[in-house]
């Protein structure tokens, strides 16, 4: 079994488990890369079906005015994303690489306003405990960013680590309306 907690220390579970999240990244005016590993009080079958449930995220990820599949070929996924950034609309789209067992996500840009986007989301069981009883995922998200033209860094903060502790909020909230 995969045993997501290797290579956290007793630190990094405690403040994983009083809800922080673990942050690393890099910015510069034109890109930005950036991880977050956070916990979700679900297990991963239900993580999975929010981070994947594309077609729902204007509902409830941050930031999000459109989100549309435009086309489905096994487990690859194409997606047009249009997100408000302060008073800036990005729009792109990208191609989503799905390995259900695995829990992984991976993505890569297509096309649209930024130079490159690509990430991944992946997912494992971390306990059997959380508020449902029913176990927890550790949830680790990685984003790599090249904007293509100057932007402030507020903007290019905003669209990487800036945005994580809302968007694992809308995950956490997702999956605990989802689970009940």
């Amino acid at each position: 079994m995969n045993r997501p907690e290797t290579g956290l220390t007793e630190a990094d579970r405690r403040r994983l488990e009083s809800g922080e999240l673990l942050v690393s990244s890099e910015t510069a005016s034109d890109r930005a890369r950036a991880r977050a590993i956070g916990l979700v009080d679900a297990p991963p079958d239900v993580v999975w079906d929010v981070i994947t449930d594309y077609d729902g995220y204007r509902e409830f990820m941050p930031m999000t005015v459109e989100s549309r599949v435009e086309r489905v070929e096994g487990n690859s996924v194409d997606l047009f994303m249009e997100l408000k950034v302060l008073i800036k609309r990005i729009r792109y789209r990208i191609r989503l690489f799905l390995d259900r067992p695995a829990r992984t996500v991976d993505w890569e840009r297509i096309d649209g306003d930024l130079k490159a986007n690509e990430g991944s989301w992946r997912l494992a069981p971390y306990d059997n405990g959380g508020a449902s009883g029913r176990g927890r995922t550790l949830a680790t998200y990685t984003v790599r960013l090249e904007i293509g033209f100057f932007v402030p860094a507020a903007i290019a903060d905003r669209l990487t680590k800036g945005s994580f502790p809302a968007l694992y909020k809308a995950v956490r909230e997702r999956a605990a309306s989802v689970a009940r």
